[in-house]
């Protein structure tokens, strides 16, 4: 059975990595390895993409390999960033480009104080995809933000996880209650008609993708660093993920995105462990999943956020991200993109 999935989990896994990542080996909410890298830092060595090939359709030229930014626009897309968790609201605009075309859009959006985090993604599909495979999602997370002693914790605690949505003409729905001592799923359609259960062992400890992601992006705030692994859990799969920063790279310009210039280059690597489609074939399901996820500061006064991302796919070979616009919108906090837009 291949499993042909919903626009909205494409993008988030995409654009997010499908995750946020803790510090390698320390629970949600435990501060990060203090040997981790900080700005000016020796960078690593640069490996190839693992989730490319020489024959893979690029839509964009590929990045060049890390040397000094002369040119203005290049010192201005990597001026310090605004740090997160001053509050205000950011919102990105993003590209899912597949076999030499657009074939999803998607809006995220993130706010982030001192003491809780909101995060909204919705996502479509697009051009040929949409028109024989029309989907359309919004996911929503949100949460408690932890400040740990000594200023180094990259914790949160999640509070409720939504993904609303249609896909092939059904209507679904999954959604997270974290407020009792288990994950409370609630899923429309029920996961026993297409699934096979997540264990509630394996629930435990985990977190949603877009809460992970939040983690991930104070990571690259407060680290400089991206390496880690975490635990996801959507309310119908279980995924775990790990990521490792490479470096910095120069990434050319390309008309398919907004940024051009340095930015951090995580490896990541996720890999289903439970929720499987019933009749699905695991063994292929479960075979790891890699890409590479850049970060920078898009322009003048935002934060470190995804720009790039190349990623494995099992039906589009290799899947493009780009950044297409990234802004700090001028509505008050806690205004939600249907708002926004009107």
């Amino acid at each position: 059975m291949t499993a042909w999935p919903a626009p909205s989990r494409l993008c988030a896994a995409l654009v997010a990595g499908g995750v946020a990542f803790l510090p390698l080996s320390a629970p949600l909410g435990q501060g990060a390895d203090p040997g981790a890298a900080r700005p000016g830092a020796a960078e690593t060595s640069l490996p190839p993409s693992a989730s490319t090939s020489p024959a893979a359709a690029q839509p964009a030229p590929a990045a060049r390999p890390a040397r000094a930014s002369t040119s203005r626009a290049a010192r201005a897309a990597t001026a310090a960033p605004v740090a997160l968790g001053e509050g205000g609201t950011i919102r990105a605009i993003y590209g899912v480009h597949a076999v030499g075309m657009q074939v999803a859009s998607l809006e995220a959006e993130l706010e982030l104080t001192a003491s809780r985090y909101r995060v909204q993604s919705t996502g479509r599909t697009m051009g040929l995809l949409g028109f024989f495979m029309s989907g359309q999602s919004t996911l929503r997370a949100e949460g408690a933000a932890l400040r740990l002693a000594g200023g180094i914790g990259h914790g949160l605690r999640p509070a409720r996880y939504s993904n609303d949505g249609e896909w092939r003409g059904r209507r679904r729905h999954v959604s997270i209650d974290y407020t009792q001592s288990e994950p409370l799923v609630r899923a429309e359609p029920p996961n026993a008609e297409e699934r096979e259960p997540v264990p509630a062992e394996m629930q435990r400890g985990t977190v949603d993708t877009l809460s992970a992601m939040v983690v991930l992006l104070r990571l690259v705030a407060e680290r400089n660093d991206c390496t880690g692994e975490a635990q996801t859990f959507d309310g119908r799969r279980r995924v775990d993920f790990t990521v490792r920063r490479e470096g910095m790279e120069t990434l050319a310009p390309t008309r398919y995105s907004m940024f051009r210039g340095e930015a951090m280059r995580c490896f990541f690597e996720g890999k289903q462990v439970a929720g499987f489609y019933r009749g699905q074939e695991q063994a292929e399901a479960a075979r790891p999943q890699k890409g590479v996820i850049w970060f920078a500061s898009p322009a003048p006064g935002l934060p470190q956020i995804p720009v790039r991302i190349e990623a494995e796919h099992r039906l589009f070979g290799t899947a493009y991200v780009h950044l297409q616009r990234a802004f700090l919108p001028a509505v008050p906090a806690g205004t939600t993109l249907e708002q926004a837009r009107r």
